[in-house]
């Protein structure tokens, strides 16, 4: 497969000098992003030093993800120290034998309140939004009365990508 036609691109970083390690890694970012065909997936970079982040997103631009390994893996240690349990919720979404996360664009869904997205998928968990007016941020639990925008993609969590869509509407008749 070539760089151009991939959907996604990991840039991995190596063990001992982290330094070195995230130089070399923003060598290939910058590499990347010069390949005269474009790019048809995103970069994800993982770094070893927090302080070269910026660096890396700078030259990558909207392509580059990074992840700063040990960085993440600290968090996660300290939330599962406090919370007992956690280490097998983690380890249950970011396996692959249970359910994980999807982000997919559903036009049907747009100008919809968030609160009609919950319901709408009888097999998945609506748990956020990658809103494009944020500029592709991701909002976890948005309000209630959020109302996708045209280009908004759904975060779920589901067995799989093709296991859930979404529904429609149930009809609630009022109480009498």
């Amino acid at each position: 497969v070539s760089v151009s036609k991939a959907r996604a691109i990991i840039v991995l970083a190596e063990d001992g000098n982290a330094d070195q390690s995230d130089a070399r890694a923003l060598r290939t970012v910058l590499s990347l992003t010069g390949v005269k065909e474009g790019l048809r997936g995103h970069i994800v970079v993982e770094l070893s030093d927090l302080d070269n982040e910026v660096l890396v997103k700078l030259v990558g631009g909207d392509l580059v993800e990074t992840v700063v390994a040990h960085d993440v893996i600290g968090r996660l240690m300290i939330q599962c120290a406090r919370q007992p349990g956690l280490a097998q919720i983690w380890e249950d979404i970011l396996g692959f034998e249970n359910c994980e996360f999807y982000i997919k664009r559903w036009p049907q869904l747009d100008g919809m309140q968030f609160e009609d997205v919950l319901i709408s998928f009888p097999d998945a968990v609506p748990c956020g939004v990658k809103a494009t007016s944020c500029g592709g941020k991701i909002i976890l639990n948005p309000d209630d009365s959020y109302v996708l925008q045209e280009g908004d993609e759904v975060l779920v969590i589901a067995e799989d990508d093709d296991t859930y869509s979404p529904a429609t509407l149930p009809t609630v008749l009022p109480f009498s």
